[in-house]
C-alpha cells in the first residue's frame, strides 16, 4: 500500500511541475515575453527529478511484487520500514540524477517553446537521460 500511495504522490508532484510550466508558458504567451524566468532552470530541473521519481516508483512496485510472489515467507522485503527506506532512496538518487544537468548547464530556456529544458542534439546528458530515465525503469 505504502508503494502505491508513494506512486500517487509522484504523479500528482510531477503533474504539479507541469501545471506550473504550462501556466509560466500561457502567460509568456499572452504578455509576449521572450526571456528566461527566475525559476525557468528550477522548473526544468524539478521536471526531470519528478519524471525520474514516477518511473522508478513503478519500478519499485515492479521489483516489489517478485519478492512477494516467488518468495512469500521472506518478509524482510514486505516490512514497511524497508520500502520507507526505499523510496527515501529513490529520492536521493533522483535529485542527485538531475544534477549533470545543472553541472553542464545542458537545460536552456527554448524561446520557440518558452519552456527549460534540455536540447534535442546528441550528447553526453542525453544519453545520460535515455538510460536512467527510460531504460532503467523499463527494463529493470
Amino acid at each position: 500500500m505504502m508503494l502505491v500511495t508513494h506512486s500517487c504522490f509522484s504523479g500528482f508532484s510531477f503533474i504539479l511541475i507541469l501545471l506550473w510550466m504550462a501556466i509560466i508558458t500561457l502567460h509568456n504567451d499572452l504578455k509576449q515575453i521572450y526571456y528566461q524566468d527566475l525559476f525557468c532552470i528550477f522548473r526544468g530541473y524539478m521536471c526531470y527529478v519528478t519524471s525520474f521519481g514516477l518511473f522508478y516508483s513503478y519500478l519499485l512496485q515492479a521489483i516489489y511484487t517478485y519478492p512477494t510472489v516467488v518468495h512469500p515467507p521472506r518478509l524482510f522485503w514486505q516490512s514497511g520500514k524497508f520500502q520507507f527506506f526505499l523510496i527515501i532512496l529513490i529520492w536521493i538518487f533522483a535529485f542527485i540524477f538531475a544534477c549533470p544537468h545543472i553541472a553542464t548547464n545542458e537545460i536552456k530556456y527554448l524561446v520557440n517553446d518558452q519552456i527549460c529544458q534540455t536540447l534535442n542534439h546528441l550528447s553526453i546528458v542525453t544519453i545520460y537521460n535515455i538510460v536512467y530515465i527510460y531504460i532503467i525503469p523499463i527494463n529493470g
